[in-house]
């Protein structure tokens, strides 16, 4: 918000007046489950006006995402009779089942390139100290930069959490006691652009103007997906500063050199939008 807040005031302070129209919008919602949803709206509503998308994401001045990492997210819960963890021993247990699945996510192999991941985020189960688990929940977080490799790692995925619970009932002899649900609960499109497209050396040269010598990444999930998805040109710039500890609660940002990324936006936009009277933006 501070950045955009910035463009503006510098495009009315010096009355610039864009040959195309510019839509600055804070959309809300991108990380965690939002999915990008604030963003997802904003191109859904306004995809045949817009004709090219920035945003701004990440730490450093030099990096540019110009290509959309794909994102899903589950949620399975085990279910199971539960009991006495002495009294009813050999009962299948739900969180049992969850570990033998997620030690054996833990083996999949996934490619480098296109950079493949995934991560168990989000685990809890049981109801007593001195009881087998009645039920037993963890969420999963895969990336790809493909969009065919991430649906093969999803099928994949799903038949070893079956897996799990068949090995669970397997162990103990009690066929269907423990059994696994699941829910999608966010899915995030890949997608690509080619370096030498316009609105990418456009970017580059935007930064190149700014003395910053431009990384451009191959993949990467930002708010840049949702116009990717759908045809329309995007980047996603870096706002600059430095920061720790990413999704820990020990994360913290500095701001030092922020203004970079400003300048950047700036030249960007009005390289894409054109200036009346001035210049015609170009086709992208």
């Amino acid at each position: 918000m501070a950045a955009n807040l910035s463009v503006i005031r510098a495009l009315t302070t010096n009355a610039l007046k864009p040959y195309h129209d510019i839509i600055v919008a804070g959309t809300v919602a991108e990380e965690g489950l939002g999915a990008m949803s604030g963003m997802k709206h904003l191109v859904n509503n306004k995809a045949d006006e817009i004709l090219a998308a920035i945003s701004i994401d990440g730490p450093s001045n030099d990096v540019m995402y110009f290509n959309a990492t794909g994102m899903i997210n589950y949620d399975f819960t085990y279910t199971g009779p539960g009991g006495h963890a002495y009294l009813a021993f050999g009962t299948p247990s739900a969180t049992h089942a969850m570990g033998r699945s997620i030690a054996a996510l833990s083996d999949i192999q996934v490619p480098e390139i296109p950079k493949t991941t995934f991560t168990v985020s989000l685990v809890s189960g049981g109801q007593a100290i001195h009881g087998i688990a009645q039920s037993a929940n963890f969420k999963i977080n895969m990336r790809s930069d493909s969009a065919e490799v991430l649906a093969q790692m999803e099928q994949q995925a799903l038949a070893i959490f079956q897996q799990g619970a068949d090995a669970e009932n397997a162990r103990w002899h009690k066929q269907d006691a423990v059994k696994v649900t699941f829910n999608k609960i966010m899915d995030v499109p890949a997608g690509s652009q080619s370096e030498t497209c316009r609105m990418v050396q456009a970017a580059k040269l935007a930064t190149l103007a700014c003395g910053i010598t431009p990384q451009p990444r191959l993949g990467g999930c930002t708010n840049s997906n949702m116009p990717i998805a759908l045809g329309i040109p995007a980047v996603t710039l870096g706002r600059g500063g430095a920061e720790y500890g990413t999704h820990t609660v020990d994360e913290w940002f500095d701001p030092t050199g922020v203004y970079i990324c400003e300048q950047k936006s700036l030249l960007l936009l009005l390289a894409l939008a054109g200036l009346t009277d001035v210049t015609i933006a170009p086709q992208l």
